[in-house]
């Protein structure tokens, strides 16, 4: 148990680590308002711009399905099926992205 908990916060430390994606990407509209702010952080125009639009909201997305995947590791490790899974997958989640 000790291990999976270990394992699941590295994980969310790395991300959140990261800093150039948005820690907590909850709909597409939130990725991209949180991407434009680094944007404008960095004062890009054009191309540059549009391409680091790109690359953030396609890294929040990545994100996201790396949290998912672990979330589901984690419910593998405990053998959860049902509504006892699909619960423990909605937590799992909601902690991750909260932080």
């Amino acid at each position: 148990m000790k291990k999976t908990i270990c394992y699941f916060s590295c994980v969310t430390l790395l991300f959140v680590m990261s800093g150039s994606v948005p820690v907590s990407a909850g709909n597409n509209q939130d990725k991209v308002s949180k991407c434009k702010e680094a944007a404008d952080k960095r004062n890009l125009q054009g191309d540059d711009r549009k391409n680091f639009m790109q690359t953030c909201v396609g890294k929040a997305e990545d994100v996201q399905q790396d949290k998912r995947t672990a979330c589901k590791k984690l419910a593998d490790e405990k053998n959860l099926q049902g509504h006892d899974r699909t619960s423990f997958l909605k937590d799992c989640m909601d902690k991750a992205n909260s932080r």
